[in-house]
This record gives structure tokens, C-alpha cells and sequence, in this order.
């Protein structure tokens, strides 16, 4: 896997069955400790969500007609660098967020359907169209399809 997906790695689970995947998001929280949230695509090959990826970012340089995809890509900043702002639509997710009251730590899980991720990345030596590492992932929004329950959630 080229470097520059590894970040997305951590954020991804090839399977089609959601409590598989939200098993994933929780075990993050081992990983991540300060996190409070936790969101795993899954639903669709790893090869297919880079390629959306990748193509976003093609057509976003050589223009839009390129291909015919449910993303697409623009160019932002980040502490005056920049970035690339990949947005997908059309997938399945789990959200993890976990919540911490006194001694108790709780977890929940809810799935979604049609969602849009927002991934950045950074530009590689500032030139457009050059993608590098991924670093940061965000679930922005998506169709709710109710709790996904875990085992030994708490």
C-alpha cells in the first residue's frame, strides 16, 4: 500500500457486514486513547475507495470530465501549506464515539448509509496534482440507519 494510504487504512474495514466494522472504530479507541470519536468506512473494496480518491484528484487537475465519479476535490490551506480537500459520497459507515463519566467509559455505535467523507491530504512539495499522505478523515454527514450493538462494549 502506497504510504500515503496509510492513514486512510486505520479508517477503513473491507467487510459488508456493519457490526464488523463497528467493532473496528472501537478497538481504535485502544490506539488513539485522547480520541472521542471514531469513524470506519466499509462497504466497498479498498481498491474501489482509492480509485475515488485518485480520480477526484485527477479530475480536480486535468478537469472534470475526466471521470464520472461520486467525488471530487479542491485545494484549501493548512498552517499556509497546501491541502487537499477529497470529498466521497455515497458510502457506508460506522461512527464510534466514546464517552467518558467519572470511572465509566461507555461506547456507541450508530451506522450510516449514503454518507460523505471528507479526507485531507497533504500536496506534495506544494504542486498541484501531486497527493501525498492522507491526515485526517472526517464524517460529515449521511443517512442514520440506527445503533450498531457491540460486544463487551463497556
Amino acid at each position: 500500500m502506497p504510504s500515503e494510504f496509510e492513514f486512510l487504512d486505520k479508517h477503513f474495514y473491507e467487510t459488508d457486514v456493519p457490526e464488523l466494522a463497528a467493532q473496528a472504530a472501537r478497538e481504535r479507541f485502544g490506539d488513539y486513547p485522547p480520541a472521542r470519536a471514531s469513524t470506519v468506512i466499509y462497504g466497498i473494496r479498498w481498491a474501489e475507495l482509492v480509485d475515488l480518491i485518485e480520480r477526484a484528484v485527477i479530475n480536480h487537475s486535468y478537469g472534470p470530465t475526466i471521470f464520472n465519479t461520486p467525488a471530487f476535490a479542491t485545494i484549501g490551506e493548512y498552517r499556509g501549506q497546501p491541502q487537499w480537500n477529497i470529498v466521497l459520497t455515497g458510502l457506508r459507515y460506522v461512527n464510534a464515539s466514546m464517552k467518558v463519566d467519572r470511572m465509566t467509559t461507555t461506547y456507541s455505535v450508530e451506522k450510516f448509509s449514503n454518507g460523505t467523507i471528507i479526507v485531507n491530504a497533504h500536496v506534495i512539495n506544494g504542486v498541484v496534482p501531486m497527493l501525498g499522505d492522507i491526515v485526517h478523515l472526517e464524517a460529515a454527514t449521511g443517512t442514520p440507519e440506527g445503533p450498531v450493538e457491540l460486544k463487551n462494549a463497556n
